[in-house]
């Protein structure tokens, strides 16, 4: 007999914004989803079960046990287009240590959409907060105040 494999993505038409909480260390992961809550959950216990999650919170996970986790829903009914926006919004209020592997410096992001909010050119962005032309332009477009 032949196995089938069956897609759980299960797709909504607003987003989330969730929390993967440690509530023993108190260490967080910040992340958006259009799925339902409980499937991205199921996705990020298969990842973190197999060992292929992202390092950070990969690491933490390994020196835990399951039940020193909890995932909450931080925000919900969003636009799917307001998704990353919103997304980074709670990543700058609760500065997550389980996103490092994102390898995205929030205080520079919050800066550079603060100086473009101000007037000035992503060249002038890019110089102050020693990225590139490319970075700033990506951070200004994907991300809003």
């Amino acid at each position: 007999m032949q196995e089938e494999t069956v897609n759980m993505t299960i797709r909504t038409s607003t987003a989330c914004i969730y929390q993967i909480l440690n509530v023993v260390t108190g260490e967080t992961y910040i992340g958006s989803t259009l799925q339902t809550p409980t499937a991205r959950w199921g996705q990020h216990i298969r990842a973190l079960t197999n060992g292929t999650h992202t390092r950070a919170i990969q690491h933490a996970w390994n020196n835990s046990s399951i039940t020193d986790w909890s995932f909450q829903v931080l925000e919900a009914g969003i636009p799917p287009e307001n998704r990353v926006t919103r997304e980074a919004v709670w990543q700058v209020q609760l500065k997550p240590k389980l996103n490092v592997a994102k390898n995205v410096n929030l205080d520079a992001v919050t800066q550079a959409l603060h100086m473009r909010a101000d007037g000035f050119s992503l060249r002038t962005i890019a110089s102050v907060l020693h990225m590139s032309v490319g970075w700033a332009s990506k951070v200004i477009n994907n991300y809003r105040l």
